[in-house]
């Protein structure tokens, strides 16, 4: 068990370099590979923090990912925490934008909706997305930052450390406390997943 997760470890640390190099050039599928890749945790994270148009910050953090990306150096795990860090941001920035935004909308306005999207599908996700973000919410902020690193973005301990500049011990301790109050309270049902 522990060799095929080595050997998938070191094929997605093989293809990840790959796509980075193809990406720096320019190439497509460079880009493409990344997308696929991350695109998942990066959407986990948005809606996660309840963001109203979790797919236009999404498109937003790849964007400033990949506008930089001849810059970038290091591994895969590197890369999901230099998206987590600009996807941090975005909602930051989202939550201002929103607090500030001033609705310009009437009520003669019709409002654009995607037919082939399944009404059930749209309401699951988005009541999933609001419990997550009930229960993360519940979590000091750097609680919230070691689940979403280490559960969203798959990092490891040590990965999640380095991200947020953070002894490893420090980490664990912080992911301990968080999957214990969150215990709790899907225990008590004051929160449900």
């Amino acid at each position: 068990m522990a060799r095929q997760q080595r050997a998938n470890d070191s094929r997605v640390a093989r293809d990840f370099e790959l796509a980075l190099r193809k990406a720096k050039r320019g190439n497509s599928d460079g880009f493409d590979w990344l997308y696929k890749s991350y695109n998942r945790r990066v959407g986990a994270l948005v809606r996660s923090e309840a963001c109203p148009d979790p797919d236009e910050v999404v498109n937003t953090v790849f964007f400033k990912a990949f506008r930089s990306i001849d810059r970038f150096v290091g591994t895969h795990a590197n890369f999901a925490s230099y998206l987590y860090q600009i996807a941090r941001f975005q909602v930051i920035d989202e939550r201002r934008a929103k607090r500030r935004r001033i609705d310009f909308a009437d009520e003669s306005t019709e409002e654009m909706v995607d037919e082939q999207a399944d009404p059930a599908e749209i309401v699951e996700q988005s009541d999933s997305a609001r419990r997550v973000h009930e229960a993360l919410d519940v979590l000091t902020p750097e609680q919230r930052e070691v689940i979403v690193l280490r559960v969203l973005f798959g990092l490891t301990g040590p990965e999640t450390a380095h991200a947020l500049d953070k002894p490893v011990g420090a980490v664990r301790s912080l992911q301990n406390r968080a999957e214990a109050r969150l215990r709790g309270l899907v225990d008590s049902g004051s929160v449900v997943l």
